[in-house]
């Protein structure tokens, strides 16, 4: 059985504006790429600053 991870994103965008965005995956890392690449979900995109806040593996 795999483990999955729920996660916590805060995200920073142009203007300063801090925001939350909860995701979850069974790759963390590869998740956590994906979103600094701006491949990931729409809501990360263009951010000037990702940063893990808190993950639960389950």
């Amino acid at each position: 059985m795999s483990l999955y991870y729920v996660y916590i994103l805060e995200t920073i965008a142009k203007n300063n504006k801090k925001r939350f965005y909860t995701g979850y995956t069974n790759n963390l890392n590869r998740r956590l790429q994906e979103h600094k690449k701006g491949t990931g979900a729409k809501f990360c995109r263009g951010k000037k600053k990702i940063q893990l806040k808190y993950f639960e593996s389950f």
